[in-house]
């Protein structure tokens, strides 16, 4: 019997009477196990730090609709799609819109579930879903409006966290805490609007693509293109998502042109199945496109941008406007021009690759989004203006739809923030471009110092200005007959203020071209019959897209007798009867 002798540290044979003895042999080497490295748990001050950003982002939203959320021109739509689909209705909104060119036969016809063709389904099926469980559809606003503002700070931070490389998390947190003073930024998330569920689809992807970028895992790639195909279905500007996904993945160096193509035609395929897809529907549910083609380029753009662009980080010295237009140049620069380094895979070795992906996908979709809003502006009919914002809600209309861009190019500022202190302070101060971004993320926040109550204070009076008020005419809609229909300029404002169906009163111009309609009258004919035919109701505003009040009521007395039922300032109510002789 064999036993191992600890003291001889070697063989020994014990045998029995008559057994042969067996030589000693030297113990067997003791196999060499490379040491692992151990995968350290989550930090507990970085899971705090993150925890407090979302926290912050989740107060901030409950203050700034504490009295009621924001609402603009298009929220009506999204809530009514919202509505028709918690009501068993599909993807249908309860009105015509400006968008719409209908008959009016046609669009009575629909009987308040008119196909949504203009509008994406994503964030109207995120409403749904909170209504779904009682809510109310402010209080399902709110809800996904505050989830969605903590997730985004928390989605830039992460971003932040993979591009800066010293004291990461310190700017990352410090960085996507500079968003919660931006004005641009808090009333994106306190809107019931689709921005701020776009700038979720949006961070998501670019920490996808990245990663798949990285280590070529198809785990990642479907991701990716799930992600670009949802940004799609949120807001049509999301084909820059996708744009910028391909893009980024044929400048692949180490994969065959075959696998770029492939993986690239995957992530663009997504993104315009999803598009096509939804056009396809409001096609065969009998909607009308959902944008018509019309040239009508911008009389100003690339001012109005740079302007808004600026005016999120730089409030005070004009000087300072050049000075971070040098920055962002320069992050551009660099990020369009340097070629990742392919190292292993790794965790270690996948820190820098990555970090130049995210910065090089921040470029590219920074471009693509740009030439997506102006080709839109300028190729068809019925897009959010770019410029000549006049009133207060119009001065954030033109603008929000670049409130995307904002964490976009603050991960490029910041970056090249760190990488600009990092080449000038050489060792042995090298310690001290530690502190660069963080310092870069105060002066951001804090100058001028009376910004901060600024920013919150035309957050709110925004927010409230949008506040849907019983208003003697909405009062007036709202004692109409359940059954009766309603015809409106202002089809919004009655969704919005009386909860009532209606329909788009003909367009004597169409919107944003300016452009006349030339078959006004002839709608108006048509509308006017449709409204005897059903004891309908004439509901005109005072000011409305593409009408006048005077001009409608002039026109529709031509073919019916207008009765009166409610007047006042903010708008007329008429019963409309058959023309006496």
């Amino acid at each position: 019997m064999s036993v191992w002798d600890p003291p001889g540290r070697r063989w020994s044979v014990r045998a029995r009477r008559g057994s042969t003895a067996i030589p000693p042999r030297p113990p067997p080497q003791a196999s060499v196990v490379p040491e692992q490295r151990a995968h350290p748990g989550p930090d507990i001050r970085r899971v705090f730090g993150v925890a407090l950003l979302g926290a912050a982002g989740v107060v901030v939203t409950l203050a700034l609709t504490h009295a009621t959320v924001g609402y603009g021109v298009d929220s009506s739509a999204y809530l009514g799609v919202a509505h028709n689909l918690v009501t068993g209705r599909g993807p249908t909104v309860p009105m015509t819109f400006y968008t719409d060119h209908y008959p009016p036969a046609r669009a009575f016809g629909f009987h308040g579930a008119v196909p949504s063709t203009h509008f994406p389904p994503l964030y109207p099926a995120v409403l749904a879903l909170f209504e779904s469980f009682g809510m109310s559809a402010a209080a399902a606003v709110r809800t996904s409006s505050t989830l969605i503002h903590a997730l985004n700070l928390v989605l830039v931070a992460l971003l932040l966290s993979r591009v800066l490389l010293r004291r990461a998390w310190i700017g990352a947190l410090g960085g996507a805490a500079v968003l919660l003073t931006v004005d641009a930024w808090l009333i994106t998330h306190a809107f019931a609007m689709s921005e701020a569920l776009f700038i979720t689809t949006l961070l998501a992807f670019m920490l996808a693509v990245s990663r798949h970028l990285v280590t070529g895992s198809r785990h990642t790639l479907v991701l990716a293109a799930s992600l670009a195909a949802a940004a799609m279905l949120t807001r049509w500007v999301g084909l820059s998502v996708g744009v910028a996904g391909a893009g980024l993945i044929l400048t692949r160096q180490g994969w065959s042109l075959r696998t770029r193509l492939e993986r690239a035609a995957a992530v663009m395929g997504a993104t315009a199945t999803a598009g096509f897809g939804w056009a396809l529907f409001g096609r065969i549910a009998g909607g009308s496109s959902p944008r018509l083609f019309a040239y009508h380029p911008p009389q100003r753009f690339f001012g109005p941008l740079l302007d808004v662009l600026s005016a999120w980080f730089v409030r005070s010295e004009p000087w300072a406007g050049a000075v971070l237009g040098v920055i962002f140049a320069l992050g551009i620069l660099s990020a369009a021009t340097r070629r990742p380094r392919l190292r292993p895979t790794g965790d270690s070795a996948d820190e820098e690759p990555e970090r130049i992906w995210l910065l090089r996908g921040c470029v590219l979709f920074a471009a693509a989004y740009v030439i997506v809003v102006y080709a839109a502006r300028t190729y068809f009919d019925a897009s959010i203006p770019t410029s000549d914002a006049k009133s207060l809600l119009a001065a954030f209309e033109a603008p929000r739809i670049y409130v995307p861009l904002l964490p976009i190019l603050l991960i490029v500022a910041l970056a090249t923030i760190e990488w600009i202190g990092t080449s000038l302070l050489r060792t042995p101060r090298l310690a001290l471009a530690a502190f660069v971004v963080p310092l870069a993320c105060l002066v951001f926040a804090t100058v001028p110092p009376s910004h901060l109550t600024a920013a919150y204070h035309d957050a709110s009076l925004l927010v409230d200005a949008t506040r849907s008020r019983p208003s003697p005419a909405v009062r007036a809609i709202r004692l109409l007959p359940r059954d009766a229909t309603i015809a409106t300029n202002f089809p919004s404002s009655v969704y919005a203020g009386a909860g009532r169906p209606c329909l788009m009163v003909p367009l004597r111009r169409l919107p944003v071209t300016g452009e006349d309609n030339p078959g006004y009258r002839r709608e108006v004919a048509e509308m006017t019959a449709v409204l005897l035919q059903h004891h309908g109701y004439l509901a005109l505003y005072p000011s409305a897209i593409g009408s006048s009040t005077t001009i409608d009521t002039i026109e529709f007395a031509r073919w019916a007798h207008l009765v009166p039922v409610a007047a006042s300032p903010d708008g007329i109510i008429f019963r409309v009867d058959p023309k006496t002789s």
